[in-house]
């Protein structure tokens, strides 16, 4: 069988949602595919194409054991989620599941560059919803589980960083606004109780409402440059520590500003919608002024500019620093797209994915 889990883009609630405050995200078309069948022997195989990987590995005493360490970096998201779902499953079977991410090449000064949308996250979940539709899970029933079980993996294979956003876009789809877990509850819990008895409890703080913007357009640009989500947090958190009410005061000022986002796009307030996107964009150009964190880089404020002078809210999508830029609109944004041509942004060919982790 074959499961496909979408990537994500974040419309709001950037860094704030790292301190237990809501965000607006979107699942999107560009995700990961994975093909499960039982295994020939008693291993488990890993297969990913894209990177000539083909694992070996066998599981006892709860811990997955690569048969080729050279492949474990390489697979450390998708070894640690295949080892936690193990451990949810009673009675595991081996199987060989392969691996294959739907990412978008730009071409860049004479070569290919691809744009990952959550390709780790995605990979996580098609993997974990993978493995329990073949020990006879109904994905479609199951999506709080697969949350839960790609999340504990996920979390502790990025050392406890991040909110697990990524894993409820791929998990759910659409767009919605999100609270991640307890991270403290989670840990704790986690040292007292097995992997099953969390996974089927309520998890404190956990939160996710689906939004309804079909009348919202959303064009997405690379910037020509990437960056390293971990190494802007680790800047952000050496400032933070020495400017902790700085931070609290524009951290808060974004918390409240999703809130009231969320009640426009649900009452359908369309020119307020647009306003509030426009203004997150300008508090993450504060944060970045304020904390000398390049989140807002030079291109990324030339790319919100001209979406906000062609009628669009233009903003920097996810932890910045380079990559893409998003702009958001409930009209035509042909003209947003040609400025952006102009000026040598690479537009990104990405839409909406309303359904989530899924069976193909």
């Amino acid at each position: 069988m074959k499961i496909y889990a979408p990537g994500k883009l974040v419309i709001a609630g950037e860094w704030a949602m790292l301190q237990g405050n809501k965000g607006i995200i979107a699942a999107v078309n560009k995700g990961t595919a994975a093909t499960i069948e039982i295994s020939k022997d008693n291993r488990f195989h890993i297969l990913v194409p894209e990177f000539e990987i083909e694992s070996s590995a066998f599981f006892a005493n709860s811990k997955l054991v690569l048969g080729y360490s050279k492949h474990a970096k390489y697979l450390r998201f998708v070894s640690k989620a295949i080892e936690t779902t193990l451990n949810s499953i009673d009675s595991p079977n081996p199987f060989t599941i392969e691996l294959v991410g739907q990412k978008t090449n730009i071409i860049n000064e004479g070569g290919s560059k691809k744009i990952g949308f959550g390709s780790s996250a995605s990979s996580v979940v098609a993997t974990v919803a993978a493995i329990l539709a073949f020990h006879g899970c109904d994905i479609e029933k199951s999506k709080d589980i697969i949350y839960k079980i790609s999340a504990i993996s996920h979390y502790f294979t990025q050392k406890k960083l991040g909110s697990a956003f990524d894993i409820a876009a791929s998990t759910y789809g659409g767009v919605f606004s999100y609270k991640m877990f307890d991270s403290q509850w989670l840990v704790s819990q986690l040292e007292n109780n097995s992997i099953k008895d969390v996974v089927n409890s309520e998890w404190r703080g956990f939160y996710l409402e689906q939004l309804d913007i079909s009348d919202l357009n959303i064009l997405t640009a690379w910037t020509n440059k990437s960056s390293s989500t971990a190494e802007m947090i680790k800047q952000m958190n050496d400032w933070e520590s020495q400017n902790i009410d700085s931070y609290n005061n524009i951290i808060k000022e974004i918390a409240d500003l999703v809130e009231e986002l969320s009640d426009s796009i649900k009452s359908v307030d369309k020119l307020k919608t647009i306003e509030l996107i426009r203004k997150n964009g300008i508090l993450l150009g504060n944060l970045t002024a304020q904390s000398g964190v390049p989140i807002e880089t030079p291109e990324l404020k030339m790319m919100s500019e001209l979406a906000n002078k062609h009628g669009a809210a233009g903003k920097v999508s996810g932890a910045g620093g380079g990559d893409c830029g998003i702009a958001v609109s409930y009209g035509n944004m042909d003209e947003v797209k040609s400025q952006w041509n102009t000026h040598g942004f690479k537009i990104v060919d990405v839409a909406i994915d309303s359904k989530g982790v899924r069976q193909l």
